[in-house]
């Protein structure tokens, strides 16, 4: 994930756009825990386990009401697109 998290990042920088990342998913992002990226705050993680941004179950996210925070959330942060990364440990078809 952080190797795809650095790409990502040096790809935007390199384009002229400002990188954030949102760190503990949904949750983050309507506890506004959001930060701005630079080239050198990416370039040492590719040698870290999991995801530098963390990952967070939010059950309240089904709640339509909280849907709605969360876009107000990034629209007051000028995200106009959200990549969400996910990685899927198991695939069960039950």
């Amino acid at each position: 994930m952080n190797a795809c998290i650095r790409a990502v990042v040096r790809a935007g920088i390199r384009s002229g756009l400002e990188m954030y990342g949102i760190y503990d998913g949904y949750k983050g992002l309507l506890e506004g825990n959001i930060k701005k990226f630079t080239r050198s705050s990416v370039s040492d993680i590719l040698n870290k386990g999991g995801t530098i941004l963390g990952t967070a179950r939010l059950k309240e996210f089904a709640e339509v009401e909280v849907q709605k925070k969360a876009h107000l959330e990034s629209m007051l942060w000028f995200v106009s697109v959200v990549m969400v990364l996910i990685k899927v440990h198991k695939l069960s078809l039950d």
